[in-house]
């Protein structure tokens, strides 16, 4: 059950979690918490006639830390234990031991605190070091409100947002396209993140050319909380439409969906969008009925524009989405066409198969990575396409997930997995032989076929004919990288910026893209801002664990806590090779030993980065040379190339020859377009760097 004291309806500095059975132990620690100065929920919170899980939910949510009280009992508590989920994912978890026990395997890496048999005596030591750590989590959490939920803010214009769900932190990266394992190698993108980013992000400076926009998340009113996804769905669809109108900037999804389920004033989040108007609703979904309002806002002073209320049956649900985008344009005094963009686009005007889809499409953006629900978001999508046979999104979802399954599963079937993924590719290209998505997977194809300029060239019309956004950009911006144009990498992402302001996806990129181009202080720059962004942060502390360690004046106690982070951020163990490092961390001599052995037991292509940032150029080839030998390399097989820069990895002759062997060269020959690390000598030379 879940446990101290407080308002129901004020936000507490701290949740406490813990068994029912442990109740009296748990009153103490409230107590003694609330001796300390801390504000304290816990289940005798709950006022006469609330509802309990919507009221421990808002608590969870709000809390600036979670006090998890271990015991035999808790552990096999699934409150307790989803409870101890959010808290880690949102790096909120202050765990504490009060009996010893076998804590659940994802809980075992991170800290905790050792108070079993404590009296409730405050000058105890250990209840001191526990006290300090807390105050740094609640400390932390009031620097970094994009963790928790935010009070509402005290003003004239505010907007009450439907309920937060529960955002895993996962430590997963699967590119969507390409289905990458994450931990053989990071790799520089993640799925998008709905959730919660800062309050306190600065302003975004734009150039007023066009009229600017940002749709906010439609709150959710119908009955079922779980429809979410619907209304979120549903905005999204709307954001897509208006996104085609050439005289609209239109503020990117992820950013958007950043202040989703805050109370906060509209005049502010027109400021941190930097937008003029404001698009925000409500969806109520009753059966077959459907009740769609909208009001456009302008951000400046909170005044209403426009509104409606939009009555139909569910079956309208497409036509809906057109009407608003339609009304919008009007009262925004733009011109929009927009036709019949649900098929146009690949959609569908099956309700079914659509309902199916935004399931899936809500789990891909939560970035959770739990084989289960991916088997689960498999079968949806399968009877989405027997549904409608003519979805061409769902058979592209249906890809993708498809194979990001298929690196997690045993051979026999990860073939099976990954004929059906063919299968649905090929439906695709039969269905819309002229999609952007089509052109993508052709894209990718002639990159790895060693048509590297025309792949290029394709990947860039893509960009440029769709309206920016993730899923239009990354296929260009994945193959200049690929091929070392790191440079137009960064000033690309630098301008999609502009357009999600608020979105992680892009600074994990950006930090691999400046740590390849050795801007040390810059990457150290965009992983401070990333602090306040919400989403994964397990690249980015893979990142700098990694920058500290390629410096031999890092202070070992530095390097341990960096390594703490790393290991919090992730929802799943570290690898092998990172976690055998753990009681060596400081001593350089004993890391490489460690992963020198490894190496000869097992080649890893993982340990390339690691062996590069301590300075072992010759090891970091030879993992390098481990994934690149005797295959067909895809695209993000060369990213590997450019994100070992610590060490003199880039003078080996082997280094060279990797870039010849890759086709590299020959590629930057054709061209004349050399990228960032090597240069042209001579006719028939050249050198890296």
């Amino acid at each position: 059950m879940i446990g101290g004291q407080g308002s129901a309806s004020d936000m507490a500095d701290v949740f406490v979690s813990y068994s029912r059975d442990d109740r009296k132990i748990a009153q103490q620690f409230a107590t003694g918490l609330e001796r300390e100065g801390f504000s304290v929920w816990w289940d005798q919170a709950i006022h006469a006639g609330e509802t309990f899980d919507r009221v421990t939910e808002k608590a969870l949510e709000e809390a600036r830390a979670v006090v998890v009280l271990w015991s035999k009992r808790s552990v096999e508590s699934d409150w307790v234990r989803a409870e101890a989920t959010e808290a880690r994912a949102t790096r909120r978890l202050v765990p504490v031991m009060i009996e010893p026990c076998r804590r659940p395997v994802i809980f075992e890496l991170v800290h905790t605190a050792d108070l079993a048999g404590w009296s409730g005596d405050a000058t105890d030591p250990r209840w001191r070091t526990f006290i300090d750590d807390l105050r740094r989590t609640t400390g932390e959490a009031r620097q970094d409100p994009g963790l928790a939920q935010q009070r509402p803010v005290a003003a004239a214009v505010s907007r009450k947002g439907a309920r937060r769900g529960v955002a895993l932190g996962i430590g997963a990266a699967l590119l969507a396209a390409a289905g990458l394992a994450y931990w053989a190698l990071f790799p520089r993108s993640g799925n998008l993140t709905p959730t919660a980013a800062t309050a306190s992000a600065p302003a975004v400076p734009v150039a007023q050319t066009r009229v600017t926009l940002a749709v906010l998340p439609f709150a959710n009113l119908s009955a079922d909380p779980a429809q979410d996804y619907f209304s979120d769905g549903l905005t999204e669809e709307i954001i897509n439409r208006l996104a085609r109108i050439p005289a609209l900037r239109l503020t990117g999804r992820t950013s958007s969906f950043s202040f989703k389920g805050r109370n906060e004033d509209l005049r502010q989040i027109g400021a941190k969008l930097g937008v003029e108007h404001l698009l925000e609703g409500s969806v109520r979904r009753d059966g077959e009925q459907l009740r769609v309002t909208a009001q456009l806002i302008r951000a400046e002073d909170g005044t209403q524009q426009w509104s409606k209320t939009y009555d139909r049956n569910l079956s309208s649900v497409f036509a809906v989405q057109d009407e608003i985008a339609k009304d919008v344009a009007q009262a925004l005094s733009v011109k929009l066409d927009v036709g019949t963009l649900n098929l146009a686009q690949g959609g569908t005007t099956n309700v079914e198969a659509y309902d199916r889809f935004l399931q899936w499409r809500d789990f891909q953006l939560s970035e959770r990575r739990d084989p289960a629900e991916t088997r689960r978001m498999v079968q949806q999508l399968r009877e989405a396409v027997a549904l409608d046979p003519g979805f061409v999104l769902a058979w592209d979802g249906l890809a993708q997930t498809l194979t990001a399954l298929a690196w997690r599963a045993q051979p026999a079937e990860a073939a099976q997995l990954q004929a059906e993924a063919a299968a649905a590719r090929a439906r695709v290209a039969a269905l819309a032989p002229d999609s952007w998505i089509v052109q993508r997977e052709r894209a990718y194809a002639l990159f790895a076929d060693g048509k590297k300029a025309e792949a290029i060239a394709v990947a860039k019309a893509i960009m440029e004919s769709n309206p920016r956004s993730l899923e239009h950009t990354y296929p260009y911006t994945n193959l200049i990288f690929a091929v070392g144009r790191l440079e137009e990498t960064v000033r690309i992402i630098d301008e999609l910026k502009a357009i999600e302001p608020l979105a992680m996806f892009w600074s994990r990129d950006q930090q691999w893209n400046l740590t390849a181009l050795r801007r040390y202080d810059d990457a150290e720059a965009e992983y401070q801002r990333s602090k306040t962004l919400a989403g994964n942060h397990v690249q980015p502390e893979y990142i700098r664990f990694m920058r500290l360690l390629s410096r031999e004046d890092t202070d070992p106690q530095a390097l341990r806590e960096q390594y703490r982070l790393l290991q919090d951020s992730e929802e799943e163990d570290l690898p092998r090779h990172l976690q055998e490092l753990a009681p060596v961390l400081g001593d350089r001599p004993r890391m490489l030993e460690v992963l020198r052995k490894e190496f000869a037991a097992e080649p890893s292509a993982a340990r390339a980065t690691v062996a590069d940032a301590l300075g072992d150029a010759d090891l970091a080839l030879a993992s390098l040379r481990s994934r690149l030998n005797g295959r067909r390399l895809e695209y993000y097989d060369y990213w590997s190339l450019w994100l070992s820069p610590y060490s003199a990895l880039r003078t080996l002759p082997g280094y060279k020859a990797l870039m010849r062997e890759t086709g590299l060269a020959d590629y930057w020959r054709q061209t004349g377009d050399w990228g960032d690390v090597c240069r042209p000598v001579g006719e028939d030379d050249f050198e890296c760097g």
